[in-house]
C-alpha cells in the first residue's frame, strides 16, 4: 500500500512558504540596495551641461505673441 503524502496547509503551523517568500524579498531588496550603492560609487559624477543663472543675463521687455493669423494669409 502507497503511503499517501500529507498536505500542508497554510493553517498548519508546518507552513513556511510565506517566510520563505518573505526571507526571499527581503534578501532581494538588500541586494537591489547594495547594488545600487556600488553602482553609485563607481560612476563618477557627470558635470552639469546646464550654465549656471548667473551666466546668462534675462533679456527684458521681449514677448513673443503665439498667434499664427498672420502666418497663412494670402
Amino acid at each position: 500500500m502507497l503511503k499517501s503524502s500529507r498536505l500542508v496547509l497554510n493553517c498548519d503551523p508546518q507552513y513556511t512558504a510565506h517566510r520563505e517568500a518573505a526571507k526571499h524579498r527581503e534578501e532581494t531588496r538588500d541586494w537591489l540596495r547594495e547594488r545600487e550603492r556600488i553602482v553609485r560609487e563607481r560612476t563618477p559624477a557627470a558635470p552639469s551641461i546646464v550654465p549656471e543663472a548667473s551666466e546668462w543675463p534675462r533679456r527684458e521687455g521681449r514677448t513673443r505673441a503665439y498667434s499664427h493669423e498672420g502666418r497663412f494669409r494670402a
